[in-house]
């Protein structure tokens, strides 16, 4: 099963300026294994409050390999007042042994936790936790704003420059693969990254992280050389890069829409960095998401 929101516009997704996987905003996704096959418990936290629970059975005997959930969707008042912090009356969502689970937020400021607990008689471990990755976890980071980031491993202090060029019109980035980097015991593997606006990073993790990206210096052409789309103007290419940048706050939140309308959701522009994930259908995903885009370039151009 998938958790949504409503659709509508997420200034959100434009307004944040970096990501905390233990503390997952509309800019982060996070993305968790799971190898042994049983029943799991997920409960959501926001700004350390439980705001909702969902049950998880992993098993061969069914066939889905991938379960989303929009963290902003939970928000059960009563969350708190079964014994096991679980207000799911029955439902549950199923996944095979071995697949995974992908947490986003749809909407909101964000500052979400997650963790995962076998329930029954599978008590002797915790399943995940979002306040420290480990081995085989992905955080997925999305940023649209260039600039000057850092991106730092809070369990040992690890880091890596990150910077997102300022968009030239020539390269749409959302076409592109994810940058795909490695956490391990020795840091990350990469020198330092460069991205285009919309090229999501994924860090895969192999030793415990909490991977924490802040924005050290904002490209200060950012704002100054780029006025509001007109309302109603169609660009001839889905280009996120050419929306981007500007400040958001130096707008009202009619230009912000109309800047912001050949853009498509929080979801569709990360489901690129969830392909990213090792797996066997990494390349359907790709080519399903790319098909997607070309589909909206074509109604784009139609008169």
């Amino acid at each position: 099963m998938t958790t949504t929101t409503a659709p509508g516009l997420n200034r959100y997704l434009f307004t944040e300026t970096g990501a905390d996987s233990a503390a997952v905003n509309v800019l982060g996704t996070l993305v968790h294994r799971f190898p042994d096959e049983g029943d799991y418990l997920i409960r959501v936290r926001r700004d350390g409050e439980l705001v909702g629970s969902r049950l998880l059975a992993v098993s061969d005997d069914y066939h889905t390999i991938q379960a989303t959930y929009d963290l902003a969707s939970f928000d059960d008042a009563d969350a708190g007042s079964d014994p096991e912090g679980c207000s799911c009356e029955g439902e549950f969502d199923c996944i095979r042994e071995d697949g995974v689970a992908v947490f986003h937020v749809g909407s909101g400021p964000g500052g979400y936790s997650i963790t995962v607990d076998p329930v029954g008689e599978r008590r002797e471990r915790r399943e995940f936790d979002s306040d420290e990755l480990v081995e085989d976890d992905l955080f997925s980071v999305l940023l649209l704003r260039p600039g000057r980031y850092t991106a730092r491993n809070e369990v040992d202090g690890a880091e890596v420059a990150v910077t997102v060029r300022y968009p030239d019109g020539r390269i749409d980035a959302a076409r592109q693969d994810a940058e795909l980097v490695t956490v391990d015991d020795e840091g990350f593997d990469a020198e330092a990254i460069e991205l285009d606006p919309a090229r999501g990073v994924s860090f895969l993790i192999e030793a415990p992280a909490r991977i924490v990206v802040e924005l050290d210096a904002a490209d200060e052409r950012a704002g100054d050389d780029v006025g509001p789309t007109k309302v109603g103007r169609r660009s001839p290419t889905l280009t996120v890069g050419s929306v981007v940048p500007f400040e958001p706050a130096d707008f009202s939140e009619r230009e912000v829409e109309a800047q912001l309308e050949n853009v498509t959701s929080a979801n569709d522009l990360r489901a690129l960095l969830v392909a990213e994930r090792r797996g066997n259908d990494r390349s359907t995903v790709v080519e399903a998401m790319r098909g997607k885009l070309r589909d909206t370039v074509r109604r784009n151009r139609s008169p």
